[in-house]
């Protein structure tokens, strides 16, 4: 590879990830970055508030879920992954919503809750559908390249979940937060373990 081309990736990479202000972008979904699958079942047949993540204070969270919601990630139970994110908080960009049975349940909106080392609370509202493009939009399916949030152990997501629905969240880990940053709000590049499980 020539010098030239050399400072062509480079500056490839560079504007891969920011604008010209310096903010950084959404990277586009890499097949090849680790995902997490999360399914949350609502088995009664009232609407009920589902809750994901939330390890503040509590390793387990499982007095945080409402009667009848049960969430199953893929490669452990939901108390595994609160305990691993407690020490190995990540990075989402991009994600996958999937119903089962209700169109309208991709209406409902996310709350997003964040709290930093000095218990500052910051709230996000997010609603699926209203980030679906026609390239990625059916009925029951949703794909957002520009969803972005970190997951720490001060993190949690609640949103309706409409009675006897179940719901699929495919996100993208696209990095791994150092604990140093995380304390200090920083969210800084933590290099991967490949023998690391979520």
């Amino acid at each position: 590879m020539t010098y030239q081309q050399k400072i062509a990736q480079k500056m490839a990479e560079a504007e891969r990830f920011h604008n010209i202000e310096g903010e950084p972008q959404v990277e586009k979904l890499n097949p090849r970055n680790k995902t997490l699958s999360i399914t949350v079942f609502n088995s009664t047949t009232v609407e009920a508030t589902a809750r994901l993540f939330g390890a503040i204070g509590n390793a387990t969270a499982v007095n945080n879920l409402a009667a009848g919601i049960l969430v199953t990630p893929s490669n452990a139970t939901h108390a595994e992954l609160i305990d691993t994110i407690r020490s190995d908080p990540f990075r989402v960009r991009g994600l996958k919503y999937i119903t089962k049975n209700n169109v309208s349940q991709l209406s409902n909106a996310w709350l997003i809750v964040d709290e930093d080392a000095f218990g500052h609370k910051k709230e996000d509202t997010y609603i699926p559908i209203s980030h679906a493009s026609t390239k990625d939009f059916n009925s029951k399916f949703i794909e957002d390249h520009e969803f972005a949030m970190s997951v720490r152990k001060t993190t949690y997501v609640t949103f309706a979940l409409e009675g006897s629905e179940e719901v699929t969240i495919i996100l993208n880990i696209s990095e791994k937060l150092e604990r140093a940053a995380e304390l200090s709000g920083r969210a800084t590049l933590k290099k991967e373990d490949p023998y690391r499980r979520l």
